[in-house]
């Protein structure tokens, strides 16, 4: 069975200011050079969604 990894202690959501700090706290700098304005889910969360859907939680 594939854990649900939103659970784990230290989840922190793709792209969000707190995976940024992380990633730059661990390799010195994080570079987002370009700027944009996006809406809607993640397509790391989709994935995971429709992964969890397919195999009922179990990979």
């Amino acid at each position: 069975m594939f854990p649900d990894l939103t659970l784990h202690p230290d989840f922190l959501s793709g792209q969000s200011k707190e995976w940024c700090e992380q990633l730059a706290a661990k390799t010195g700098k994080y570079e987002y050079p370009w700027k944009s304005n996006l809406e809607g889910v993640a397509a790391e969360d989709i994935l995971t969604e429709k992964l969890t859907e397919m195999m009922h939680g179990k990979l």
